[in-house]
Parts: C-alpha cells; structure tokens; sequence
C-alpha cells in the first residue's frame, strides 16, 4: 500500500512537472514576427496573412485572406507554429483605406435648348467604387434660359475626401439642328470584314423579322434578347421566342442578352434562373451576355462600383455553371472606367468606323443604324472575333 502511494506520488510529480514546463515552455515561446512597412490596404484588395509579414521565425497555419471589405483599423490575429514546435499568438493592427478617386462620367459638351427643365446632373454618370451615393456637383454659373456657353466643372467627392473633375461646357441654343439619319448597310459591313463572322443583335424593337431574308443577306449569328428584369420581376422579350424558333429552325448560330436591373446577388441568380429555364429547349451555342447599362440613374440603385462588378461575375459563372458561355456588354467609355474588375469575355459597343478598344474583346457592336434585307427598321451590327 505505501508502494502505490509512492508510485502514485511520483506519477503527479512527472505529470505536473511536464505541464509546468509545457506552460514555461508556452510563456516563454519566442515570438519573431516583421511585418511589411505600409500597413495601409486598399479597399477591396486581396490581401492575405503573408502578403503583411516580411519575416516570421517559423511556419504558418493558416494563410487566411484578409478581410478589406469595410473601411477603418482592425486587429489581425492569427497563430503559427515557431522555430521550437511552440504554437504562438501575435496580433498586430491594420487599417483598410480607399485612395480610388469616385467617377464623374460626362460630355465635354453638353446641349440643352433655352428654357429646359433638365438638370445637368441627370445627365452625369457619378459613382464611387466603395460609397453608394459619392458628393455630385457643378461648380461655375450657367442659366439655362439664356442662350450661351457656359463653361462649368463637375465636382464628385467620396468619403474617403477622394475627388474626381471634369470640365464641361454647357450649350444653351434657341431651337434644335436637326441631324440627318445614318445608315449603315449590312452588305458593306459584311464585305468590309470578310475575314470576321458579322451579326446582328435584335430584340421587339425589330418587330416581325423576315428570317429567311436575313439568312440570305448573308449574317453569321445573331444575338437575342431574351428579356429583362426590373424590381424582382423577370420579363420575356415580346419577341423572343419568335425569334429564337425562327433563327434556330434555320439553324443560325444563336446567343443570348437579357438586360438586368440587379442589385444584388440573389436578383443576379434569378435572372439566370429565368434565361436558362427560358432557353432550356432551344440550340444556344454562342454567349449568354451580361447587359446593364443604367448609368444615368446609377445613384437610384444604391450600389456602388465594386457590387456592380461582382455582379456581372457572378451571373457569368452562374451560366458558366450550366456549361453555358458568359459575356459582358458594354460601351467603351464604361469598359474603361466602370468595369474596372472585370476579367470576363467582352462585348463592346463602340459606333465608329475603326474600333479601337485596347483591352481583350470578343464580340464588337459596331452600330445602331443598320439595314438588313428582312428587317423594316434599324438593326445593330455586331463583329465576332476569332473562329
């Protein structure tokens, strides 16, 4: 009996010796970390544990991405396994920030006839890639009663005290020039790029097409609008399912736009919900596109830059899912300045004789004014790259 309790003793004697010195051990561990100069991270970045720190005696757990979602000063901390197989603890601070001036989009030149009682900044594309509703202002003296030419300066100012400007000069005219209608005909744009497929995209505004008309003027594809979706409702296209069985019974390469009004992610994953159960029948071997293009009114929609661009991304993989092809639409002046994080596929609209977009792009609406043999109106005119 007094055996077993000598053992007994010596047992908690060695157990509480190795904890006493595991705790010493611990408490004593020696924590080596330098951290990069500038802890400063601009909003939105992708950062990550590593990317802060310049040297560290010994081995990460976890490369964990930082979060710079929201603005201000966060405590980081993150555990690794030192030099001497101790688990440590360190935190350190960071602050996210947002350097990115808002975009104040407009004319040079803006005409407004004596007497209007539109306003200048309706006309102005103001946005922030962080705040929803940037400071929008006009800064210089105009009357838009009295006939002249008023140069102004159009001022958007975010939170973060970033400031964008642009100079317009603001026409006030008696009474309207009237501008004569262009045309651009179908088979000179076809003979023109004759090494390219040429298109057209068409929607109702083209009311009853004549396919077999415009099969034999010769077009390569054709993009339809399928619909649009506006305050959580999705539409169909008044025409869309005529045009649909009418290009592909002809068996003319067929894609797809539907115009969005999405604010955020769930709306985005309805829409493409909507366009796959509407096309779920149908032969579409060319891309579905992304298509919103509400700038005017962009403050109504309370987002800001950075939502809009992830929403463009998640409708592409959305259909990207269903082993469909995704695109984004867009005019080149958006292209440069909005869709700043896209990485996706591009369809630009650009209506000049020589597009000259610089970045990658797959498809080209080159026009707004086109003639076609089976369609009574205007139709635009659409250049796809590659084979």
């Amino acid at each position: 009996m007094k055996k077993l309790l000598i053992l007994t003793i010596v047992i908690v004697l060695i157990i509480g010796s190795y904890f006493f010195y595991q705790n010493y051990r611990i408490k004593h561990a020696k924590i080596e970390v330098g951290l990069i100069d500038n802890l400063d991270l601009e909003v939105y970045s992708d950062i990550h544990l590593k990317d802060l720190i310049r040297s560290i005696n010994g081995k990460l757990i976890d490369n964990s991405k930082i979060d710079t979602n929201k603005l201000g000063e966060q405590e980081i901390t993150f555990e690794y396994i030192n030099d001497e197989k101790i688990k440590v603890k360190y935190s350190f601070n960071v602050n996210v920030v947002d350097t990115t001036k808002p975009i104040i989009g407009s004319a040079d030149a803006m005409t407004f006839l004596k007497g209007s009682k539109d306003t200048i900044l309706e006309r102005v594309f103001c946005a922030d890639n962080y705040d929803k509703k940037p400071k929008c202002e006009i800064e210089g003296e105009y009357d838009l009663n009295v006939v002249s030419n008023y140069p102004i300066a159009l001022k958007a100012t975010d939170s973060s005290d970033n400031i964008s400007t642009h100079d317009v000069i603001v026409k006030v005219i008696e009474k309207a020039t009237p501008t004569e209608q262009t045309i651009t005909n179908f088979s000179d744009i076809k003979a023109k790029f004759k090494d390219h497929k040429v298109g057209i995209d068409v929607s109702f505004y083209q009311g009853d097409i004549d396919f077999e008309k415009v099969k034999n003027a010769g077009i390569d594809f054709v993009i339809i609008r399928l619909g649009f979706g506006k305050d959580g409702k999705n539409e169909l296209d008044d025409k869309f399912i005529r045009n649909i069985e009418g290009f592909n019974k002809l068996n003319i390469p067929v894609g797809i736009y539907f115009v969005s009004y999405a604010t955020d992610e769930k709306e985005i994953k309805d829409e493409v919900k909507f366009i796959l159960k509407n096309i779920k029948k149908y032969d579409v071997d060319l891309p579905i596109a992304f298509d919103w293009e509400h700038w005017r009114n962009f403050s109504q929609y309370n987002i800001n830059l950075h939502t809009l661009n992830n929403l463009s991304k998640v409708f592409i993989d959305e259909v990207k899912k269903k082993n469909y092809k995704g695109i984004l639409y867009s005019s080149k002046n958006y292209l440069n300045y909005a869709w700043y994080e896209n990485t996706n596929p591009v369809w630009i609209a650009h209506y000049n004789e020589n597009e000259n977009y610089q970045n990658m792009h797959d498809m080209w609406q080159l026009c707004d004014d086109g003639k076609i043999d089976g369609i009574e109106g205007f139709v635009d005119i659409d250049i796809m790259y590659g084979s």
